[in-house]
């Protein structure tokens, strides 16, 4: 029955459905037992685009295993697909609470905040609660911290966003990359003023760095994305 199990998913793998499915129901001949039969038909029902079948199998799957964050996970995932986003975030949390070995658990926090993003603004704080809880938890990983400035930015809170990206400019030794999100941030805030200072910060940053690094494209990027912003809260400060 493991072998049948193995050469399935060898077939999930490959996107032969039926195939896959074939060999998990014989696994499951050989050995009723076999309860990861019900995971992998439920993730194989989830990449061939049937959600909802997926879940059913996932949710018996569960029921024998309620601590596997696997599991859930996948379940999270399938959640989503249907648009239950609240529901998803909290199979999310309970991976989270099991997470052990093999799990990639910014992706699993970043998920969550995703799905409770998309639910609505109502759980916009929750959001960022379990962002600052991954955060506490696995040493202030950059991504986690870009999704938060990012939500904090899409309602309106520019200054706790602000004060999110200094804390990852201060940890950083490239300064400009920084430097220039915080100016756009400034500018979407409507204070061109503190924007432009900022896009002058950048400029001059760019400016310090070595010949070898200023001609990389990145940068040569960079420094006119600066000057159009500059040029643009110019003109921001100036019209009436």
């Amino acid at each position: 029955p493991t072998l049948y199990l193995r050469r399935g998913e060898l077939h999930r793998i490959h996107k032969d459905w039926e195939a896959a499915e074939k060999d998990y129901y014989q696994a499951r001949s050989l050995d009723p037992d076999l309860d990861a039969v019900e995971y992998c038909l439920g993730r194989m029902k989830l990449d061939a685009g049937d959600p909802q079948g997926a879940v059913e199998h996932l949710e018996r799957y569960l029921e024998i295993r309620p601590e596997d964050a696997r599991g859930r996970t996948t379940l999270g995932w399938a959640l989503v697909k249907l648009g239950r986003y609240v529901a998803a975030a909290d199979e999310f949390s309970a991976a989270l609470a099991n997470a052990g070995e093999g799990l990639s658990q910014p992706e699993i926090y970043l998920e969550r905040a995703r799905a409770l993003a998309t639910a609505g603004p109502e759980h916009l704080d929750r959001a960022l609660q379990g962002l600052d809880e991954g955060l506490e938890k696995l040493g202030e990983p950059v991504t986690l911290q870009l999704y938060a400035v990012e939500l904090e930015v899409s309602a309106g809170r520019f200054d706790s966003a602000l004060r999110r990206l200094d804390r990852l400019a201060a940890g950083s030794v490239r300064k400009e990359p920084w430097l220039m999100r915080k100016g756009a941030i400034l500018e979407a805030a409507g204070r061109p003023g503190e924007a432009g200072a900022v896009y002058r910060q950048a400029l001059d940053a760019i400016d310090s760095l070595p010949a070898s690094r200023r001609d990389k494209r990145a940068v040569l990027r960079m420094e006119s994305e600066a000057r159009a912003g500059l040029e643009r809260v110019e003109r921001a400060r100036t019209t009436p």
